[in-house]
């Protein structure tokens, strides 16, 4: 007779101690993890440009001034920008090529057709959306093993 299907005491011994490990992660592990994952999230929403979940952050306005070096034998880029939350409100931009000295290629954003920041729209979306699956299956979860 082959004896290698049956389970020794050792066996059920070790079973039940994983089992008691698994239950231990699932009651008490997971729960604290979710918490501290859903206290991180709302404090990102805190710090984000734009309201979120909630949260009273007041929309900053911010005025970003950037340039390249001013070399006469290379190209320069001079741009002011103003970032409010989460669009590009207003910049002004310009190029000057090293090949065409004389030619200045400008371009702007005006106020009355800002640009969105896609980026920081999706990052808010996600962000949102991590908090609303952690608010469903949180700390209060009762998880279990199937």
């Amino acid at each position: 007779p082959n004896n290698n299907n049956k389970m020794t005491d050792a066996d059920r011994g070790e079973l039940a101690i994983l089992q008691q490990e698994l239950d231990w992660v699932l009651s008490e592990e997971v729960p604290r993890v979710f918490t501290q994952v859903m206290i991180v999230l709302q404090e990102c929403c805190t710090h984000f440009p734009v309201p979120l979940c909630g949260s009273d952050t007041a929309v900053k306005q911010e005025k970003f001034i950037m340039s390249t070096a001013a070399h006469s034998t290379q190209d320069q880029v001079k741009c002011v920008v103003t970032v409010t939350g989460d669009t590009i409100t207003q910049a002004d931009i310009n190029m000057k090529a090293a090949k065409h000295q004389n030619q200045v290629h400008r371009t702007s954003v005006t106020p009355d057709a800002p640009w969105r920041i896609q980026q920081i729209q999706d990052a808010g979306n996600f962000l949102q959306l991590a908090i609303q699956f952690l608010q469903g299956h949180g700390a209060s979860t009762s998880f279990r093993n199937h």
